[in-house]
């Protein structure tokens, strides 16, 4: 006899284990969130019965779940019981990752009174004993640079020309694209290459047996400030809207429109001035071409990102001969009531005189209306000042370690000449100049610290004293394995590991450019499947169960947390 019981509730399970022994113990836990609660409580003789089976298909199948956050199978009775775990069997070799037909049984024996339990569904049977299920048939990522063109090829075609009046994309291969997602044709704004972004929002497979080969792309078209791509103007063989055309996954931040420029004149791959990012895939990484999204998008818990410090210069006091740190009651010298000036350029900025007045009784670096405080209001007019060579940029006056440092706002990569973070002190353009080495005990310019460019936190930091290295989390932004993103101890944002559709906000991280790692084109890619596809399930399928003792019935109850 089986009772079955179900019921909606949005909560949050607490589940631990304690160990004691020897006067010892070991305490774990975990916490997740659930919205559903299954409770099942067979009685098994010794003929197999299927206690449970997961299934992730879009049809919900009778008798089935979707997902478990927790899974605890207990034997409630005076008899021994055999449960089986099914699961598909992988080849895991570097390069070949797939899935085969054939499905593998995992046999445990539950004496009375004894239990396991599962954290999460992921479970494959690999064939490898070295390879793992997150390497992937590449190597995934590392710190690496996303693209700066703001598209990657999807590796897909048009298969036919396409039209102005068309409401869908004719495609080689449907298999790399979900619904949801962000396709564009199109690479720049000339005529015959000319960029159309459009949302996918169904896909169809012209066999109509398989996520696979060509098919078609319903979509919304001309979005995020782009126009209707036509195959009469955008003529362009390799990247325009005739058939043979790349099909692209765009990658801009999605708060804004296609070509918004967020810093300075050039359009970068980084946050807002909010610290925000959002876009539909994953940077174009972890898109597969094989069937029924069989290695398709990223493996949970494996996304870190981490962005650039921000670029700064210092100023030294004491000129050539000696050092005087300084600090908020520290004396400027410099005459009350006065006005000095520099030339500053932050980031992508023109170098811009800078002009500030001193106090009328305070000319210490600190303090209410201190040179500090004058320095930074004048700074603060000149950034929010329409059509002034600083508009648009900022920067952050303090001491640090007793000397005067100008820091950029950004978090973008080093200026290469044309865009980036950088901080530049020099002679003012006008007025009198507080670094021509005779105004207080400012410094001549000549002797002001050397600019440091920004730069990216190194991943793991070493202890000084034992020379032990540690993963540098505090700089890293990661994914906790259930879709969440976390910054410092927070949650930032959220993931979708099947598209590597991700958002986040770090407002201490505004205008801030990053390098991205993650594992991909793997058997654990993509968050859990389990559909009876045994060439692409990548989590466990059923669990069976029955009687070792052939005179008694067994007791099985299985909780799950969905």
């Amino acid at each position: 006899m089986a009772t079955y019981k179900s019921k909606k509730s949005i909560g949050t399970l607490n589940a631990s284990v304690n160990l004691s022994y020897g006067g010892k113990s070991i305490v774990k836990a975990l916490t997740r969130e659930y919205d559903e609660v299954y409770d099942i409580r067979k009685t098994l003789g010794t003929g197999l019965t299927q206690l449970v089976a997961f299934n992730t298909s879009t049809t919900f199948l009778a008798g089935t779940l979707k997902d478990s956050k927790c899974l605890l199978v207990c034997n409630e009775g005076d008899s021994s019981a055999l449960l089986q775990l099914k699961m598909a069997k992988w080849t895991t070799t570097a390069g070949s990752h797939a899935g085969s037909q054939a499905s593998n049984i995992v046999q445990v024996m539950l004496h009375a009174g004894d239990y396991i339990v599962l954290p999460n569904l992921y479970m494959i049977h690999s064939t490898n004993s070295v390879a793992t299920a997150i390497d992937g048939d590449d190597s995934g990522c590392s710190n690496a640079v996303p693209d700066a063109n703001l598209y990657v090829d999807s590796n897909v075609n048009l298969d036919a020309d396409f039209e102005d009046t068309e409401t869908a994309l004719q495609v080689a291969d449907i298999a790399p694209f979900e619904v949801g997602d962000l396709v564009q044709v199109g690479i720049n704004a000339t005529t015959a290459t000319r960029i159309e972004v459009m949302e996918v929002t169904s896909i169809t497979d012209d066999s109509g047996t398989d996520q696979d080969a060509a098919g078609t792309l319903v979509v919304r078209r001309a979005l995020f400030g782009t126009s209707k791509a036509d195959k009469d103007s955008q003529t362009d063989s390799t990247n325009g809207a005739v058939n043979g055309a790349n099909v692209h996954f765009p990658i801009f931040n999605e708060y804004y429109d296609h070509d918004r420029a967020l810093s300075g004149s050039s359009q970068l791959i980084q946050t807002d001035a909010k610290g925000r990012w959002k876009s539909r895939n994953f940077f174009g990484k972890g898109r597969s071409a094989e069937a029924n999204d069989a290695e398709q998008g990223l493996v949970a818990g494996s996304i870190a990102l981490k962005f650039y410090k921000s670029a700064y210069q210092e100023v030294s006091f004491g000129g050539t001969t000696s050092n005087i740190l300084i600090n908020a009651n520290t004396d400027s010298k410099l005459t009350a009531s006065t006005a000095y000036a520099f030339n500053l350029t932050i980031d992508d900025s023109s170098a811009t005189t800078i002009s500030f007045t001193t106090d009328s009784t305070n000319t210490n670096f600190g303090g209410s209306q201190g040179v500090i405080s004058r320095i930074q209001e004048a700074i603060n007019t000149a950034t929010q000042t329409t059509g002034g060579g600083l508009y648009g940029y900022s920067c952050t006056v303090s001491i640090v370690d007793g000397r005067l440092r100008f820091t950029s706002n950004s978090h973008l990569a080093p200026h290469d000449g044309t865009n980036g973070s950088k901080v530049l002190l020099a002679d003012a353009g006008s007025g009198t100049n507080v670094f021509s080495g005779s105004a207080g005990i400012f410094p001549d310019d000549a002797v002001i610290n050397a600019p440091v460019e920004a730069v990216l936190p190194d991943d793991e930091i070493i202890d000084t004293r034992s020379g032990t290295s540690y993963a540098n989390i505090d700089d890293f932004m990661y994914d906790d394995g259930y879709g969440k993103l976390i910054y410092q101890g927070n949650v930032v944002g959220s993931i979708v590991y099947l598209t590597g559709a991700i958002e986040w906000e770090i407002p201490s991280l505004p205008n801030a450019q990053f390098v991205i790692s993650a594992h991909y084109s793997a058997a654990f890619s993509g968050g859990h499947q389990a559909n009876g596809n045994l060439a692409t399930d990548n989590a466990l399928n059923d669990i069976f169960g029955c009687s070792v003792n052939p005179k008694l019935n067994a007791v099985i109850g299985i909780y799950t947390f969905n």
